[in-house]
C-alpha cells in the first residue's frame, strides 16, 4: 500500500505508517488495528487544516526522535512512548470555533487505546499529556513528561524565521472567520503571553535549542500584527 505522505513535505513523511506501526507494537496493543487507527489519524490531520495537520505532527515527532537519538533523559522515569502516542493524538480533533479540542482529542485517544487493550495507567498518562497542551503550562517542575510534551508542541516558535512565518500565516488561515481587527488584537495577546514566560521552554534540551530564536520570532510577530492593526491592513499589505 502506498503511503500518501511520501508525496508531501519531509516533516509530514516523518508521520509515517511505518513509524506508527512500530510504536503500536512497542506499547503492546494486543487488539485493535494499527493500520485503521493510522488511516483515521491521517484522515483527520489531512482534512484541509492550515497548521494543525500532518506536517505539525511530523515536526513534533522529529523533535521527539531527536531526544531519543541523543539519549536525552534516557535515565529518567519518563515514558517516551506515552509522549509519542500523545503527540500522535493531541490535535486529532481540531475545530477553531470550539474550545474543547484537547478534551475531545484526549478522549479519542483513550477510546482507541482502550479498544486496543492498553493498560489503564498508560491510557491515563496519554490523556493527561494531551490535556497539558490546552494551556501549555506545567505546574509541577518535576513533571518531565508534561514539560517535554509542551516544549515539543511549542517548538515551532523557535524554528528559523521563514518557518515561523509560515506557521504564523497558517494560524491566521485557520481563523479567517474572525474579523481582522479582533484577530490581530487577540493574536498579539497570545504572542505577548509567550514572550512573558521566563523561560518559555521548561526543559534544558529545548531551552538551549530554541529559547533565543523563539523570543526573537515572537517579538517580530507582535510588531507585525500591531503594525497591521494600527494601519487596518493585512500584514502583507503593510
Amino acid at each position: 500500500m502506498i503511503d500518501p505522505l511520501q508525496f508531501l513535505n519531509p516533516a509530514s513523511m516523518f508521520a509515517s505508517g511505518e513509524r506508527f506501526h512500530a510504536l503500536w507494537k512497542r506499547i503492546d496493543c494486543t487488539s485493535g488495528s494499527a493500520g485503521q487507527t493510522y488511516a483515521w489519524l491521517m484522515q483527520q490531520y489531512n482534512a484541509g487544516r492550515a497548521y494543525h495537520n500532518a506536517q505539525h505532527i511530523g515536526e513534533c515527532l522529529m523533535e521527539l526522535q531527536g531526544l531519543r537519538d541523543a539519549k536525552a533523559y534516557a535515565e529518567s522515569a519518563v515514558d517516551l512512548d506515552a509522549v509519542e502516542i500523545a503527540l500522535w493524538f493531541h490535535d486529532v480533533v481540531y475545530e477553531p470555533r470550539v474550545n474543547d479540542n484537547e478534551e475531545r482529542s484526549a478522549n479519542a485517544a483513550r477510546f482507541v487505546l482502550q479498544d486496543a487493550g492498553a493498560s489503564e495507567d498508560f491510557m491515563s498518562e496519554v490523556h493527561r499529556l494531551i490535556m497539558v497542551t490546552k494551556a501549555h503550562e506545567v505546574s509541577d517542575h518535576a513533571d518531565l513528561a508534561a514539560a517535554l510534551m509542551v516544549d515539543i508542541d511549542l517548538s515551532i516558535l523557535g524554528k528559523p524565521l521563514e518557518r515561523f512565518r509560515q506557521y504564523d500565516d497558517a494560524i491566521r488561515m485557520e481563523y479567517l472567520w474572525v474579523p481582522f481587527p479582533t484577530y490581530a488584537e487577540k493574536r498579539v495577546e497570545v504572542l505577548r503571553g509567550f514572550i512573558a514566560r521566563e523561560p518559555l521552554f521548561k526543559t534544558a534540551w529545548f531551552l538551549d535549542k530554541y529559547e533565543e530564536q523563539a523570543k526573537e520570532n515572537l517579538k517580530w510577530a507582535v510588531e507585525k500584527w500591531e503594525k497591521a492593526a494600527k494601519n487596518s491592513l493585512l500584514p502583507e499589505e503593510s
